[in-house]
């Protein structure tokens, strides 16, 4: 039942683009396709029409022109990189969430009995159906906010969209994707918080029973791991824009309100990249733990029983025999074993992906000097 939960009521996205491809499934419908049309319509439309001023492509015509369009590798990362991402990622969710905590219940590791995940499922059908309403009204309203704002920042800044004051059609079109790609980063968080939310009910009520020597190392709850790095890649894909807008910073007309803003992107993207990763994992953790103390103290109260046996005999006068010793050491090391049972619901290789995502955008604002000896090489 959980299977079929329809996370995506009144999504204009989902309606409008993902029923055919989520439905058919396949890894170039879901993936690739969305991807490579969220890209070639978002970019590709203004780059076709600022093809008609092609003194804002290259050359910096008039002086006033700061960045030119094929040097603002800022916003062709965020057409062609974090704006398709976040499409995909938005997309897959319809079936990927729902199919996760499915597998979950069919293999026993969450436990439901039939009404009460039907209530669950009903319950969560109509709140998400609620954020998706609620988060594309107000996804509209900061679009239109952050359409106005880039606006003034293009004039500003001297960027191709509006350099001297002189706004252009292509410029125009750019502004209108900015200001979608703000209205689906803000349905996309309200989602992101109603799924851990989600998350949290699912493993509530101790209705999670790990296996502690499953074979995925996580007790056998690496799909939840995984919905956590899901929202680490686009994390990592705007950790990478906030570089590109350092780097292009230097070509920029002064803004006292640039650099604040540089700063505060990073610390924001240094808090939320562990937050965004842990933060729906953190329910099941919490079972994985009370699993592992439970273990421990079954075995340990065993190892104890058998302690106070040979304790007894020995005040008897008895003598210990080698069974006593064997027994022992048995309860020992399986105390060992359990003690090492897994707590976290992601295993060495999904922290190694999320390292790598979390440390990638770090990596390249370190890499600063490189990238100035590339832009005067490039831009003398």
């Amino acid at each position: 039942m959980v299977a079929t939960l329809d996370t995506c009521e009144k999504s204009l996205l989902h309606y409008w683009f993902g029923k055919r491809t989520l439905r058919e499934g396949g890894f170039t419908l879901s993936y690739v396709l969305p991807f490579a049309i969220a890209g070639l319509v978002s970019y590709g439309s203004f780059f076709l029409l600022a093809l008609f001023h092609p003194s804002r492509l290259i050359r910096r015509d008039p002086p006033s022109l700061s960045l030119p369009l094929l040097y603002d590798w800022n916003t062709m990362c965020l057409f062609l990189v974090t704006f398709p991402l976040l499409t995909v990622l938005l997309l897959t969710e319809k079936q990927l969430i729902p199919s996760r905590i499915a597998a979950l219940v069919r293999n026993g590791i969450v436990r439901l009995r039939n009404r009460q995940e039907r209530r669950l499922c009903e319950f969560w059908r109509r709140r998400y159906r609620t954020v998706n309403v609620v988060a594309q009204i107000l996804g509209g309203f900061v679009g239109l906010v952050l359409f106005y704002v880039n606006l003034l920042a293009a004039e500003q800044a001297g960027s191709w969209q509006a350099a001297g004051g002189d706004r252009i059609v292509a410029g125009w079109a750019c502004f209108f994707w900015i200001g979608v790609f703000y209205a689906v980063v803000t349905v996309y968080v309200f989602r992101a918080v109603t799924t851990a939310a989600f998350l949290r009910s699912v493993a509530g009520g101790r209705r999670v029973r790990p296996v502690p020597f499953h074979v995925d190392n996580c007790g056998g709850l690496r799909p939840i791991g995984a919905i956590g790095l899901r929202n680490q890649y686009i994390l990592a894909a705007a950790g990478i824009n906030v570089v590109f807008l350092i780097v292009l910073v230097r070509f920029i007309q002064p803004n006292p309100f640039v650099y604040p803003f540089l700063v505060g992107s990073f610390v924001l993207y240094a808090v939320a990249g562990p937050t965004a990763f842990l933060g729906p994992l953190l329910p099941f953790r919490k079972a994985m733990r009370a699993n592992r103390q439970w273990l421990v103290a079954a075995v340990a109260t065993a190892l104890q029983k058998h302690y106070d046996t040979c304790i007894r005999r020995l005040g008897e006068g008895g003598e210990l025999v080698a069974e006593d010793e064997a027994k022992a050491e048995r309860l020992r090391k399986f105390l060992a074993i359990v003690r090492r049972a897994p707590v976290w619901p992601f295993d060495i290789a999904t922290l190694r992906r999320f390292a790598t995502a979390y440390v990638f955008p770090i990596a390249g604002l370190l890499g600063l000097p490189l990238w100035n000896k590339l832009i005067d090489y490039v831009m003398p």
